[in-house]
Order: C-alpha cells, then structure tokens, then sequence
C-alpha cells in the first residue's frame, strides 16, 4: 500500500537486544510529511479556502483577494519581498518583546557593571589613580560620575566583603547578557532542548560580560589615542566612529557564536552584526544628545523619571535594531524569502519558517514535534482539544512510579496489555 503524504504508516516494533520484539515499545517512530520538500506536490493556486457565510463571506473574499493580489505583486521584487520577509520573520519571533527585555534588562545592568568594572580597575591599577580618572571619564557622561563615583567609595574598602560586592555587582550586571542569550537562541531558532543548562549558561554569559569590560576598555583607551591627535578635528571624529563601530562589530559578532547553542556559519552573524555595529555607534555617540533634549523637554510630564525613560527609549530603539539586523542574517542566510500576505495560501518559505518554530519548541529530548499544514481551519477535530489537555485524563496515573513493572512473560502474548503498555507512550 502507498504511503500518503502527511500520514504515518504502521510498522512493526524493533527489538532491543537478543530477545526479539519488546511489547513494550511503541512502533518505531516515522519521519514527518515535509511539504516544502515535496516538488511533486501541487503547487497551483486554487481558489481560497473560506469560514464564513453571508455578508461576512463577502468581505472575507475581497480581503483574501486583495491579499493574493499584493503577494502577486511584492514576491516578484526581489527586494520587497525580502523585506517583508525579514518583518515577517521579526515578527513571527516577537522581536519587540525580545528589544523590550533587552532594553529593560541593560539599562539594570549598566550601573551595576559600571560600578563593578571601576572597583577592579582601581585594585588592578592601584598605583595609576589618574589613568583610572582618565578611563572613567571617557566612559561614563560627566552627569553620572560623580554617582558612580559616590557608589564605588560606598564599597567596603577591601577584604572578602569587597570581594562579595563586586561578584555581587558582575551578578547583578548579568541581566542584559542574559536577554540577549534568550534573543540569539530564539532569532536562530535553537531547540530548547539544546539550550545551555544552568551552569554552561551562567559560564558563556561570564565570558560575554568579560569581553563586553574588555571592549569597553578598548574604546576608552583608543578614544584618548584618537583625542591625542590635536589638530585633527576631523580625524579625530572618523577614528572614533571607526573605533567604536570596529568594537561594536566583534561583539556583535561573536555573541551569537558563544551564546546559540548551534553551530553558526559566518555567513549567519556577518550581515547582522555589521549592520547592528552601525546601529551602536549611532547610539553611544548620539545616545547622550538624545536623551538630554528628550529630559529637557519631558521633564514636565515625566519629572525625576525623565532621565530613566529616555535612556529606555533610546535602548529600546537600538534593541530594536540590533534584533532586526540579525534577523537579515537569518533571512539572508535560510533563504527564507518570499514570505505570504494570504494566510490561506503559504509560501514554501513560510512552512519552512513555521516548521522551525515548531521545531525550536520541543523542551524535552524524547519530544517530537510534528507540523502540517492541511488543517480545515481553526476548528479542525484533528487538533488535540485544550480542554481536555487542562485536566488529567480518567485512569492515567499521576506518576509512572505508581504504576508496578510487569512480571517477566507475564503480559506477553496473552492479548492484555501490561501495565506499562497501559501507560502514556513517552
């Protein structure tokens, strides 16, 4: 009998060892229908499908073909259609709430980090305080020096509990590093079942805030090497722009590459980070302008919380941008473009970056997530009910430990399931 596209055949189960078939496996499992594989499937357009009657039909079949008439239209521009595809990808993955919490969680993690990074900076250079004057007034924005300042000579002075303080500070700085590790996976559509556990976690957001301290203190150094160039006011500003695109871009590109748990081609980071390293520059040298005349001109409706909304707004704009520049990568490197206005009529594209998220949703190593796209609609009785999943099932244990292992041959050929054929398949 031919196998049916979309439908798993029935085989017999395998054994395990010397002894034949095990009665308690289940049968070997198939792969899945990949239809954006599937050249011989048939492609034409057909007439859309409909869910409505009456007045509402009408209007659903001038949207849906308004709809086919603009993807007719945007999927023949190459350039069109791949910006549409880089906004649809941005938004299949939520990318403002992944710029949202990468905003939020920088901006809590700046201080902290500042803090810390200027109490090792004066224990490493103890005998140099002017170079550590020199490198935190290059860093921080005169208005928040003497808060930094004040902050640090509020540490305790030495010993373990100002080691405890500033493992506290590099902790507590991790917020944004972290944001950015869930942001990467998810952009890359990396299983959760591969994710990082807790420790390698912790270990590659460690290594990214050290490169992050290290970065930042090459700007600060190379800034007052630029600034020594008198007489050069405008080499002086190319080679800062330069500097700090340069920084921005590496780590930019590396973070993807130690914080994805998958292995990422060059081609996948290189359009995304250069892309995103503009974006940052942009932002340490107009991020200051910005929010002062934003905190001017606020003041009045915002108050004391004028200086913390306009540093959020500003992070939340080139959060934005940093998530929508590897999102390119993405698209650029999948080949996931044309993507589909018509919901009723999906691109092969569009089942490929479905199939993804589906995929990229399986927690567990024994888990297998099918997709298809054959549905009948948002009532189709194929789909497990979610009611019925929001309570446990009549005569299911609550645990497999309460259900007792069979007697050797007991269960076997007798016609009755065991009792761990009676369980839920695994």
């Amino acid at each position: 009998m031919p196998a049916v596209p979309g439908e798993q055949q029935p085989v017999e189960p395998s054994g395990r060892g010397t002894g034949g078939a095990d009665p308690r496996l289940t049968p070997d499992p198939q792969p899945f229908y990949e239809p954006w594989r599937d050249a011989g499937r048939p492609w034409e357009v057909g007439e859309p499908a409909t869910s409505h009657s009456g007045a509402a039909l009408e209007v659903e079949r001038r949207v849906l073909g308004a709809s086919r008439m603009v993807d007719r239209l945007q999927s023949r521009f190459a350039a069109v259609a791949f910006g549409y595809a880089v906004f649809k990808k941005y938004a299949d993955d939520e990318g403002s709430r992944l710029a949202a919490l990468l905003a939020y969680y920088s901006f809590l993690s700046v201080f902290p980090l500042v803090i810390g990074f200027f109490a090792l900076l004066d224990a490493v250079l103890a005998n140099r305080p002017d170079l550590v004057r020199m490198l935190v007034s290059d860093l921080v924005p005169p208005e928040y020096q003497a808060q930094v300042t004040a902050a640090y000579e509020s540490l305790p002075a030495s010993g373990p509990a100002l080691v405890v303080a500033v493992v506290g500070l590099l902790l507590s700085g991790t917020g944004g590093v972290f944001a950015f590790y869930a942001m990467t996976n998810q952009v890359y559509a990396v299983p959760y079942r591969f994710r990082y556990g807790f420790g390698p976690r912790y270990l590659k957001v460690f290594v990214m805030v050290l490169l992050l301290g290290i970065g930042v203190l090459v700007v600060a150094i190379g800034s007052a090497v630029v600034g020594s160039l008198g007489g050069f006011a405008a080499i002086q500003r190319v080679g800062a722009y330069l500097l700090i695109w340069c920084v921005a871009f590496l780590i930019l590109l590396v973070a993807p590459k130690v914080l994805a748990r998958r292995r990422l081609s060059y081609g996948e980071v290189v359009p995304g980070a250069a892309l995103g390293a503009v974006a940052m520059t942009a932002f340490i040298t107009l991020g200051s302008l910005v929010v002062s005349r934003f905190v001017a001109s606020s003041s009045a409706v915002y108050g004391a919380f004028a200086t913390v909304v306009g540093i959020i707004s500003v992070l939340f704009v080139v959060s934005n941008a940093v998530v929508f520049c590897y999102e390119i990568s993405v698209v650029r490197a999948w080949q996931l473009w044309p993507r589909g206005v018509d919901i009723t009529l999906l691109f092969p594209a569009d089942e490929r970056a479905y199939a993804l998220l589906t995929l990229m949703d399986e927690r567990m190593p024994s888990q297998r997530n099918g997709v298809a796209f054959d549905a009948t609609g948002h009532d189709d009785p194929r789909r497990p009910d979610p009611t019925l999943l929001r309570r446990r099932p009549p005569g299911v244990p609550r645990r497999p430990y309460d259900v007792a292992a069979p007697v050797a041959g007991a269960a076997v050929g007798s016609g009755e399931p065991s009792p761990v054929e009676r369980r839920t398949p695994r």
